[in-house]
């Protein structure tokens, strides 16, 4: 199969799990083509898969930044000059679906680029938006392949809220397939109105032999680690971890917590630490190579998640930095949230608390923090659920039958 892949920026530097089904695919003998924007920050380059996979070379980058109208021009003029009547045909159905508030020339910029890259078999849309975005374009009549929308969190939250449930009706209508990653929002796509034929869950994963398990001991006069790997954005929940750890440290003495990853709340985090006292047992690491993730991974007992529903709305999927904790054999402490739940079972592979309760995320981790005879059970029961439903190379399999089945109904 030739596979469109349509997402935002592209590469982007916090979704691995996009890198994943692209390269998966094509290890399994198919051709991917990416529809996306530029990056915004050059670094997003650094994955080695991008290079490897030679994946900026399949890349058409096919929204006109402000400014910059040149390519949509090369492409409109070549299109005149090899299919003129099919071009004025295009232009003139843009014109009729154009809606107040929207942007004709990214609209027309995005036909222009379709018409003059090969014609995929298959689209498979990464977050809602997106999915919106080529169904425009199939409307158009431009694109010609069925589509699939992979929806992860955020655009059954916020942008619901922002935007309304009728902003996937037509998505909804005319698109093909939709793959929420998680059940509860395969109950949410319903509850707004998709046809329940058209939803099911195809959950993102990681490689867990990429990971190396080890069963997590107690060593006398060392610290009990935690560890977060996250963006530092309200919904990740740090504010409320926080202040469950300094809690938690009038209780237990010689727990340490290193937190990964960089942010908008960046400061304000730092800014708290220092007023709770915890500036010699909380480490900000900020963004940091990801070998260094794996080793504080791999030195440290307890993952620690606690996610929140962000004040806009905004919420997790299934946070993948979970699944890769519990690949390594690191039992967790994280809320009742999203899909959480779908994936660290409570008493069993972690424990799990309400949203934003400080004292119950506190005593979760005092109680973990103080039962490493728990540890190791915990550890194993969660690899053995990463590598049964999570592990990348089952779901990629499981993904290249759903393209394929689509495609052969056409």
């Amino acid at each position: 199969m030739r596979i469109a892949f349509v997402v935002g920026e592209f590469p982007a530097l916090s979704e691995t799990f996009v890198l994943d089904q692209m390269t998966g695919l094509i290890d399994r003998g198919h051709e991917v083509l990416i529809l996306a924007r530029p990056p915004a920050d050059a670094r997003a380059c650094t994955h080695a898969a991008v290079n490897d996979y030679g994946l900026i070379e399949r890349t058409v980058y096919w929204d006109a930044p402000r400014g910059r109208r040149g390519p949509v021009l090369t492409r409109t003029l070549r299109l005149l000059r090899s299919h003129p009547s099919r071009t004025i045909g295009d232009l003139t159905r843009c014109f009729g679906r154009f809606r107040p508030g929207e942007n004709l020339l990214r609209m027309w910029s995005r036909v222009t680029a379709v018409r003059t890259a090969p014609m995929p078999d298959v689209v498979l849309a990464h977050f809602g938006p997106n999915a919106v975005m080529a169904q425009q374009v199939r409307d158009v009549d431009a694109l010609r392949a069925p589509l699939v929308a992979v929806f992860h969190g955020y655009d059954l939250s916020k942008v619901l809220r922002e935007r309304g449930t009728g902003f996937y009706s037509g998505l909804f209508a005319r698109g093909d397939l939709m793959l929420p990653v998680s059940n509860y929002f395969g109950e949410r796509l319903i509850s707004i109105g998709c046809p329940p034929t058209k939803v099911r869950v195809h959950r993102m994963g990681v490689d867990a032999s990429g990971f190396t398990f080890r069963e997590r001991t107690a060593t006398p006069g060392t610290p009990t680690q935690f560890v977060s790997v996250c963006r530092l954005v309200e919904k990740k929940g740090i504010e409320t971890g926080l202040r469950a750890f300094a809690l938690l440290r009038r209780h237990v003495r010689g727990v340490r917590w290193h937190i990964v990853g960089d942010g908008p709340l960046r400061e304000p985090l730092e800014d708290l630490r220092r007023a709770l006292g915890l500036t010699e047992s909380v480490v900000l690491h900020g963004a940091v190579p990801r070998e260094r993730v794996r080793r504080l991974l791999d030195e440290s007992h307890l993952f620690l998640a606690p996610s929140v529903t962000a004040a806009n709305g905004d919420q997790e999927g299934i946070p993948v930095a979970i699944m890769e904790a519990m690949a390594c054999g690191l039992p967790v402490v994280s809320t009742h949230h999203s899909g959480v739940g779908e994936l660290v079972a409570d008493g069993v592979s972690g424990l799990l608390v309400p949203e934003r309760d400080v004292a119950a995320l506190s005593e979760a981790m005092r109680q973990l923090a103080t039962a490493p005879e728990r540890w190791g059970t915990m550890g194993r029961e969660g690899r053995a659920i990463v590598e049964r439903e999570y592990d990348t190379r089952i779901l990629g399999d499981r993904l290249q039958e759903i393209l394929l089945d689509l495609v052969r109904q056409q």
